[in-house]
């Protein structure tokens, strides 16, 4: 069977096609070419730039003096192009993985030691794909690890064979070095630049309109809004979009095991739980938790509380924020709504506070469709009534109007009345399928 180019774009000089064979996807990065001279030019300049720290490689004039002394001036201007795009990416980049860092499309890198190089690429519907960017050996991949390491200003070694840290970029390392796994693993996972607003989500499908305006409304009126889903299927992008939504005038403080949200909101607080870096018993004690973090919260006069990952008892904070009339939104790992209602019953929340819960959204993530809300539910009177559901066959969802709980609670939030609600729900339906301006800005 034939390849066909199913994506084709660039990333800087290095151009990039995504071809698909079937049912199955390759990620292909076409690097400058640099013919044999070349080559022997760049290694010259790349050693005398890791002995001369002082020297830059992105300037041009630190760069023609490298030549110079080297007295390979015209073989470097012959291949200028190549040799600066291999210098800037080997000293000041990521060597290998540099494109695909740098690739917006690209959300999640994976090295699993010598071989492939794999990536989960936001156009490419069917998770994990190759690349034909490979690892040579085992000393390469912890090659990759230490550069990665010291990038994030951490250190890796057999004292500490697991890491998480971060890049200068925001990006989420995870590495795992060989011994406690098979081979090196190093997992990077990257957040986009601008984050996802709601009508980028409803192009991409992830939800119909109507139900991106429904949530829009409980968010408004400081609804309790669970997302919940298995890992990787957008839950915490849902809930950044959910909260880009608020207007200024609002506090929204958030609080994150790892930092993932990037909101363009001008008032905005993120919290994050600390952990001793050390082996001291005695360094416990500037440990600061999700619990801890969540009472600060409670504290901060904030319009509303938002937890990426809730899953300990500390959720009950996230239900105190809601019974204090605070606007709340949290992710959990869960398989769906029957799989949510039993964990939380088993950290200790009782009917009284699951009544709290305006709505429960649930994400998958299809192999062919993609990330999808595939369905969600109000808390009315008599239990849970679904609002939408989607169907994968069709690719499309069957939506109803808010049932009379619901509904009661974004008036009263709004403090709008019966005809007042369908009119904005329209008008934000539109808005939000045409990527237009949010109706109720002001509010």
């Amino acid at each position: 069977m034939g390849l066909e180019a199913a994506l084709d774009y660039t990333v800087g000089p290095v151009h990039v096609q995504v071809v698909r064979a079937g049912g199955s996807y390759r990620y292909v990065a076409q690097e400058p070419p640099l013919p044999e001279e070349g080559s022997r030019v760049l290694l010259m300049m790349r050693d005398y730039f890791l002995r001369h720290p002082e020297r830059d490689p992105l300037r041009p004039e630190d760069r023609w003096l490298a030549a110079e002394v080297l007295r390979v001036s015209g073989e470097y201007e012959r291949y200028r192009l190549s040799i600066d795009y291999y210098l800037a990416r080997d000293i000041r980049g990521y060597g290998k993985l540099d494109v695909l860092i740098r690739d917006p499309h690209v959300e999640e890198v994976g090295v699993n030691g010598p071989g492939p190089v794999r990536l989960v690429h936001r156009e490419v519907p069917v998770g994990w794909i190759e690349s034909n960017i490979r690892v040579r050996d085992r000393a390469e991949a912890l090659s990759i690890a230490l550069r990665l390491a010291q990038r994030g200003g951490e250190t890796v070694s057999p004292a500490f064979p697991i890491r998480e840290f971060r890049l200068p970029e925001g990006h989420r390392v995870t590495v795992a070095l060989r011994g406690v796994a098979r081979e090196t693993v190093v997992t990077i996972r990257k957040f986009p630049e601008q984050p996802l607003g709601l009508g980028d989500l409803v192009g991409r499908r992830m939800l119909p309109p109507r139900l991106a305006a429904l949530l829009e409304l409980a968010v408004l009126a400081r609804g309790m809004i669970l997302i919940v889903g298995p890992q990787g299927t957008g839950k915490t992008t849902l809930m950044g979009a959910l909260l880009e939504r608020i207007p200024g005038s609002r506090r929204i403080v958030t609080v994150e095991e790892v930092p993932e949200l990037r909101l363009r909101h001008p008032n905005w607080v993120a919290l994050y739980p600390r952990e001793p870096a050390v082996l001291d018993p005695g360094a416990s004690r500037a440990r600061v938790g999700f619990r801890r973090l969540l009472r600060a919260a409670l504290r901060m006069r904030s319009d509303y509380v938002a937890v990426a990952e809730a899953r300990g008892r500390e959720v009950r904070y996230i239900f105190e924020a809601a019974a204090l009339g605070s606007g709340s939104l949290a992710t959990f790992h869960a398989g769906g709504l029957g799989e949510l209602e039993r964990r939380l019953r088993l950290l200790g929340v009782t009917e009284d506070l699951l009544d709290l819960i305006w709505i429960v959204a649930v994400t998958g993530a299809h192999p062919e469709r993609g990330r999808r809300v595939v369905a969600a539910y109000s808390r009315e009177e008599e239990g849970w009534r679904p609002i939408a559901a989607w169907d994968p066959g069709r690719d499309e969802w069957s939506t109803t109007g808010p049932p009379p709980r619901l509904a009661s609670r974004i008036r009263a939030g709004l403090m709008i009345g019966e005809e007042e609600l369908e009119e904005l729900l329209e008008q934000n339906t539109r808005a939000i399928a045409a990527e237009g301006p949010l109706v109720l800005e002001g509010l």
